[in-house]
């Protein structure tokens, strides 16, 4: 047995590591795309519930609003109802005098 390789023996060992390196890459390659894909996914669901989210807040807002007019009209109301019973108690009270 020689100490030397051959130039053909070298050039099986070299095709076997390109080879071997080739499948390491394409295996790497597949799994990161397979992660990018999950992600991706996730994402677009994660964009769907925040759509989702935001449009529960503008109707949450809106209804927040109509809730205020709301109490606002009717303090309004008693206020009124209020000066009204004012205005008829201090007439009232010269006549009854």
């Amino acid at each position: 047995m020689s100490a030397y390789a051959t130039k053909q023996e070298v050039q099986v060992i070299v095709d076997k590591a390109v080879a071997d390196l080739s499948d390491i890459i394409g295996s790497f390659a597949q799994q990161v795309d397979a992660r990018f894909n999950t992600l991706e996914v996730k994402a677009v669901n994660l964009e769907t519930r925040l759509g989702g989210v935001e449009k529960q807040l503008i109707d949450l807002r809106e209804s927040h609003l109509r809730l205020l007019n709301t109490i606002d009209g009717f303090v309004t109301r008693i206020d009124h109802y209020e000066t009204e019973q004012l205005k008829v108690c201090r007439w009232y009270r010269p006549q009854t005098a």
